[in-house]
């Protein structure tokens, strides 16, 4: 529903239902000039819709003023029906036309205001007047809401959001900005750590949030794994090593590491390691033989590995032991992909917002010749509430931006394209363990 809005306006007539002179109010009408909606300015700043059953909200829409002079203009809320109505003075009205569907209407808006915090599009200074095709706009939401405090006011805090109309209460994905901050850590690695994330307004690292439609969610995770081959001299070695171990772990305080050069730690040792598995002993003399001679053969400049001396004399394989060993866990990495259109130029100054935002926020920090700064960093969020997986703080690693995705260039006289597609490719920069997955909520975890 297409609406129009008021500029700026005060009662100074009255005050029946709690009006004061320092109030300041906007009235909302819809296409046929019917009075929708008033709204009143807050002390943060923020305006909200007055409830049309309450004392203040008539008084408000009859009060009746002194010292004008227009003919059929005896309120300030009259004053602003008249002109938002009619073209000529010779059209005004002396009674304000109510729209029949004000009290639904004031329910939807409240229905908003019961999550953030709304205020009219556009420009509602005194003396000006903006036609608004748009529902109000969503505001900074309430877990970011701080009355009072200068960090969590417009201009202070990036809090974005397309849609431009945002209804949080549906789901969303909330990527919220962070500085880099180690948290004087050298190793943000183990369980339990991690970078600093803190909203707090005083002292805090928080730069601001990003409001998106909920995307495609998928999730990939797991540990890398590598393949290891060891021929029996390398078993044999392994052999020794276990043993050395074990002897230091029965140790009440282990004092050092096995020490590769200790007297356990010898071709004996080791070849006696092989001899107590049945089978080994004259397999592994051949290998050590054989390379032995390959070494021989090279200072003749005749090349040719062990491997290849015992298989062309004897038909016989090395056998690598092949196996798959645990070599570490893996820093996932999510990707993320948003169509926007902007409609109307509200959105559409959004939307480069946006864009900013995270382009900024992936920007490394110049500090001077020597030294750069680590960029900022991402925290990832499913809202309001949702079962999928959840996300460890994470780096922009690469953002893409389509200006033109369906192939040719289409834009609004100002020049902001038509259509817009947003790429994100995140990372996680800790690993998830198993430790992570010890909670009581009914997610799927990490």
């Amino acid at each position: 529903m297409a609406t129009r809005r008021s500029s700026l306006y005060s009662i100074t007539s009255t005050t029946d239902g709690g009006v004061s002179p320092s109030n300041k109010y906007v009235a909302e009408f819809d296409e046929l000039g019917r009075l929708l909606a008033i709204y009143k300015k807050d002390s943060v700043g923020d305006f909200k819709i007055l409830d049309p059953t309450a004392a203040e909200w008539s008084a408000v829409a009859t009060a009746k003023g002194s010292g004008f002079t227009v003919p059929n203009s005896s309120g300030e809320t009259l004053l602003q029906y008249n002109q938002n109505k009619h073209k000529t003075i010779g059209e005004w009205e002396s009674l304000i036309s109510i729209a029949p569907e004000y009290l639904t209407y004031h329910n939807e808006i409240k229905n908003k205001e019961a999550n953030a915090a709304v205020i009219p599009a556009g420009d509602t200074s005194e003396g000006t007047r903006e036609i608004i095709a748009t529902p109000p706009r969503v505001r900074t939401p309430q877990q970011f809401a701080s009355p009072g405090s200068p960090r969590y006011t417009t201009g202070s805090l990036a809090v974005l959001s397309y849609p431009y109309d945002m209804d949080i209460t549906q789901d969303h994905l909330q990527i919220s900005r962070y500085k880099y901050d180690r948290g004087g850590s050298v190793n943000l690695s183990a369980p339990g750590r991690g970078p600093v994330i803190s909203n707090e307004p005083d002292g805090g690292n928080f730069v601001g949030a990003v409001f998106l439609p909920m995307p495609k969610a998928s999730e990939a995770g797991g540990a890398e794994w590598g393949e290891s081959k060891v021929d029996v001299l390398g078993i044999g070695a392994a052999t020794v090593f276990k043993f050395e171990m074990d002897r230091l772990a029965r140790l009440t305080t282990p004092t050092k590491l096995p020490d590769p050069k200790a007297p356990g730690f010898n071709v004996s040792s080791v070849m006696e390691a092989i001899k107590n598995v049945p089978g080994n002993a004259g397999g592994a003399a051949q290998i050590l033989g054989a390379r032995y001679a390959s070494q021989a053969l090279g200072a003749l400049n005749i090349s040719i590995s062990g491997e290849d001396l015992i298989t062309r004399s004897t038909g016989n394989a090395v056998n690598p032991n092949a196996e798959l060993l645990f070599r570490g866990p893996v820093l996932r990495d999510f990707g993320f992909r948003f169509t926007m259109i902007a409609r109307n130029k509200d959105e559409a100054g959004e939307i480069r917002n946006i864009i900013r935002f995270l382009k900024q926020g992936s920007a490394p920090k110049y500090q001077n010749a020597a030294f750069l700064g680590s960029p900022d960093l991402f925290q990832l969020e499913y809202k309001p509430k949702t079962v999928l997986n959840k996300f460890k703080p994470m780096s922009l690693n690469k953002i893409t931006i389509d200006y033109a995705p369906d192939g040719y260039w289409a834009a609004y006289d100002d020049s902001h394209p038509v259509s817009i597609v947003m790429s994100l490719e995140f990372s996680e920069i800790v690993p998830v363990y198993d430790k992570d997955y010890v909670t009581t909520d009914d997610t799927v975890g990490f």
